[in-house]
């Protein structure tokens, strides 16, 4: 780290440290050459900040850096936004790496990057470890089917997040079933953004089955997929998380009553016969053999 002109650094430390004001927005317009490592280098001491956003500024690997170890040292920002930042899967294991010896991070929004399935692998292993993170926005992120496995998983052994953003990645049928298997996993989770990704009617009954083993979400975001059975999907999925909001659910399962569901298709092109009616459909799907056989045999 360079040294920093002194009246630069005074205006970043006044202006980040203002005591009215916990929340800051920061744009391309408002920092010029040489601002963001002054701006990154005044939040290691900074304790007024709870909140900020890098709206759109590209920042390049040695920023990432910079920003993750201030962070390391930072003890009261609690959400963090860097969308459109040009983040690749280089920056996100500088991020990874704050994610797994940070206490006081709760959000972290990378909407409109290019994170990939490998960032999402560095971020999901740091979920293994991280215990204050509770918001995590990944939408726009060019993530795939290997991305959400790496999530699922993580899923499975994080107790503390609670919201999760996956919207605008185009997925296919099988990422729809690694979806299903991370809200079979997760026991935390409480809301979960898939808007955007390409969900058709074999898609609900996939994540309505799955819901039905599942006591936490309480919301699901699917606005803007297909409308193929729309009415009849949201009928389905709301009942189901009415019961994960009443605690019902939750009961049965404590209670170890709740029945467990089996799904299994021999043939894959039935995934494409969307004039069934949805009743039939989910009949046909839990009747039919295992869903872990299914899982396996198609992923």
């Amino acid at each position: 780290m360079g040294l920093f002109n002194s009246k630069e650094k005074y205006y970043w430390e006044r202006r980040l440290g203002d005591p009215c004001d916990n929340f800051l927005i920061l744009t391309e317009s408002d920092i010029k050459r040489g601002d963001l490592e002054i701006i990154f280098e005044c939040l290691k001491t900074n304790k007024t900040l709870t909140e900020i956003i890098f709206e759109s500024i590209r920042i390049n690997d040695i920023g990432v850096f910079a920003l993750s170890e201030a962070l390391k040292i930072n003890i009261t920002l609690r959400h963090l936004t860097l969308n459109g930042a040009g983040i690749d899967c280089s920056k996100a294991r500088y991020l990874a790496g704050l994610l797994t010896e940070t206490k006081t991070l709760e959000e972290i929004d990378l909407s409109d990057n290019f994170i990939k399935d490998a960032g999402v692998k560095h971020l999901s292993d740091a979920l293994y470890i991280n215990r204050s993170l509770e918001t995590l926005i990944l939408n726009d992120n060019m993530i795939q089917l290997n991305g959400i496995r790496y999530l699922s998983e993580a899923l499975r052994m994080n107790n503390t997040l609670t919201c999760l953003d996956i919207s605008k990645n185009t997925f296919d049928y099988r990422v729809l079933l690694c979806i299903g298997s991370m809200v079979n996993n997760t026991r935390t989770l409480r809301s979960l953004n898939i808007g955007k990704i390409g969900i058709n009617c074999v898609s609900c009954v996939i994540l309505t089955c799955a819901l039905e083993r599942n006591y936490s979400i309480t919301d699901i975001n699917l606005l803007c997929n297909s409308d193929i059975w729309r009415d009849e999907a949201e009928l389905e999925i709301k009942k189901e998380l009415e019961e994960n909001i009443s605690g019902r659910k939750k009961q049965r399962f404590e209670n170890g009553k709740l029945l467990l569901h089996c799904y299994h298709f021999e043939n894959e092109s039935f995934f494409y016969k969307e004039n069934i009616p949805l009743d039939i459909f989910k009949i046909i799907f839990r009747i039919s053999g295992c869903w872990y056989r299914f899982y396996n045999k198609y992923l």
